[in-house]
């Protein structure tokens, strides 16, 4: 008899997510490479205890009110109240190495509230491809990848990554694509992996970014296992399990 194959799911927004009734017990990698998971993964992978993240800019401002560190952005512009925005490279500073910091943008923390709830949320960007690869493959359970998407519609950055990841896990042997978006975003990466630079600089996203003469960021967020972090939510924080890596057992 064949061994049941995990699922691989894609979803290329929360709203489509949100739509689907879900198994609690699932891991779901959200994603949003330009820039907030990218964000993420350069903060733990550079010391930073952890990211608590928040949705709305409310919950944001109380935090800051209560002394926390609070990087913020919205339509790409760092907020008035905030102390640094969404750029990984402001997650590089020696200054908040050790401190937690609340993070609130645009779409990636919203998509992190849309799956809070499910048995285990994970980080995904470019950064760390490879190093959560190797997690997931250690794990019994079927991935769903949700994209982050731009104001609850689809953008092409986030679904490369979702097929980058689906790839490498393919590579496993124990997984299988199971749903058109988890296809679509595998064979977009297969296609457009090649000139993966060029592709990424065509994107609203990075154009956006680019007008706002933060092309660095973009070039940045293209890098490919440049870290070895897995950052996952726990008790509203994220922190680093990439250490505690160990194949689960019934």
């Amino acid at each position: 008899m064949g061994v049941d194959k995990r699922k691989i799911k894609v979803y290329f927004t929360p709203g489509e997510y949100l739509a689907r009734r879900h198994d609690d017990k699932q891991i779901v990698v959200v994603v949003d490479i330009l820039r907030a998971t990218t964000s993420i993964c350069t903060a733990i992978e550079n010391g930073v205890a952890a990211i608590i993240p928040v949705a709305g800019l409310k919950d944001a401002k109380n935090y800051k009110s209560k002394g926390y560190i609070v990087a913020s952005e919205r339509d790409s512009n760092t907020m008035d109240f905030a102390d640094m925005g969404n750029s990984p490279l402001h997650f590089m500073d020696e200054k908040i190495r050790g401190k937690e910091v609340v993070l609130s943008t645009t779409n990636g923390t919203k998509a992190i509230e849309a799956a809070k709830d499910v048995r285990q949320l994970l980080i995904g960007s470019f950064l760390n491809l490879s190093a959560l690869t190797t997690y997931l493959c250690t794990q019994k359970e079927h991935v769903t990848v949700l994209c982050s998407g731009w104001k609850g519609v689809y953008n092409l950055e986030d679904s490369l990554f979702a097929g980058a990841l689906a790839e490498h896990l393919l590579q496993n042997g124990n997984f299988a694509l199971d749903n058109d978006a988890a296809l679509s975003a595998f064979t977009l990466w297969n296609t457009m992996s090649p000139e993966l630079a060029q592709n990424m600089e065509g994107t609203e996203a990075a154009k956006r970014l680019t007008m706002k003469g933060l092309k660095l960021e973009v070039d940045y967020c293209q890098k490919i296992d440049t870290a070895s972090c897995v950052p996952c939510l726990k008790e509203a924080k994220i922190i680093n399990i990439a250490d505690n890596v160990r194949p689960e057992t019934n």
